[in-house]
């Protein structure tokens, strides 16, 4: 199960894609595809209300 909310945790951090892709386990392109999915819903912070799904 990928884990969205570390991803996107490490992200807003300003961490690298490569980076988050060693911290969490998760491919390249599976940090790519959420950090996509993120931006084309402009999301641009992460908050307590979201949840992996």
């Amino acid at each position: 199960m990928v884990n969205c909310r570390e991803i996107l945790r490490y992200y807003f951090e300003g961490v690298s894609q490569r980076t988050i892709s060693s911290s969490t386990g998760h491919s390249r392109n599976t940090v790519s595809d959420v950090v996509h999915r993120v931006k084309k819903l402009g999301i641009e912070s992460l908050n307590d209300t979201m949840t992996n799904p």
